[in-house]
């Protein structure tokens, strides 16, 4: 009987950047060893006078829907996987105890915050012109696009393989942000500290209450997720039965559907197999 398995997406993303490109697909991957099903967070335009949905709303309205339901399918409590802000979303609630899951997998998930020079005020600018025009969602399939065409301008028109993952990504799996989102993940970024919508309660002080076996995974060369942007939340916690791997030469999106995939999916079969003893 293969090990139930519930897999969380990230942000500006759909459960389909678990399931694209067909071939390397993390979610497809794992479905060869692990009976898989796909956590959807709320994606979708907010009803009028609505609040759009951050990261909160995810953790305290989202999770416990997915949980059940993913509980009801299985018929006991499955395993969580999450990628970037998924893995972020699972660490919290399970700290939380708003699941319960008997592992953890969280892969490319920052809990501090890198420094990126140029995401602070890139991402003010972007909330500054949401709320002047009154934008509720920021447009990110629209925006990677044009990125595309600037980079492929810029490498003279040679498409290499990791530009080519990002456009098919962005065209098949990327989701609009609430400003709500991007407004929360200012705040991260800004003050590099895992801050609630109120700013209140830094998550990673709670992280220290997971006691279930957790497998953390970065890749060597991600920006976004760097390997020390996430070994704080892995120091923080205090399962006995903890693991930390980096996978070399990886980065943000090779680890879920790119060329490293496959080793990703790979090291987290062994690691399950490894809990048995």
């Amino acid at each position: 009987m293969k090990s139930p398995l519930l897999l969380i997406h990230g942000i500006s993303s759909t459960g389909r950047v678990f399931l694209i490109p067909r071939k390397s697909a993390l979610g497809r991957l794992l479905a060869e060893n692990f009976a898989v099903t796909l956590g959807e967070l709320r994606t979708g335009r907010p009803e009028p006078g609505q609040r759009g949905w951050d990261f909160d709303y995810h953790l305290f309205e989202d999770l416990p829907r997915i949980w059940n339901q993913a509980c009801e399918e299985f018929g006991t409590k499955p395993s969580v996987l999450g990628y970037s802000m998924g893995g972020m979303l699972a660490s919290a609630a399970q700290a939380l105890g708003i699941i319960n899951a008997p592992r953890l997998v969280i892969v490319a998930a920052p809990h501090i915050f890198p420094n990126v020079p140029f995401y602070p005020p890139l991402m003010r600018l972007a909330l500054q012109i949401a709320k002047r025009t009154g934008i509720r969602r920021i447009p990110i399939k629209l925006a990677a696009r044009v990125l595309c065409l600037y980079l492929l301008y810029k490498r003279g028109g040679a498409m290499t393989p990791k530009l080519a993952l990002f456009h098919l990504l962005a065209r098949k799996t990327a989701a609009d942000i609430p400003w709500e989102t991007l407004k929360q993940a200012t705040s991260w970024v800004s003050t590099a500290k895992f801050l609630n919508r109120s700013g209140s309660l830094d998550y990673l002080t709670e992280l220290h209450k997971i006691s279930a076996s957790t497998l953390f995974l970065a890749g060597e060369y991600d920006r976004i997720a760097s390997p020390e942007s996430m070994k704080p939340a892995f120091d923080r916690i205090s399962s006995l039965r903890k693991k930390f791997v980096i996978v070399p030469r990886a980065d943000h999106l090779s680890l879920v559907g790119g060329p490293h995939s496959s080793e990703v999916a790979k090291i987290v079969e062994e690691w399950f197999k490894s809990m048995l003893f």
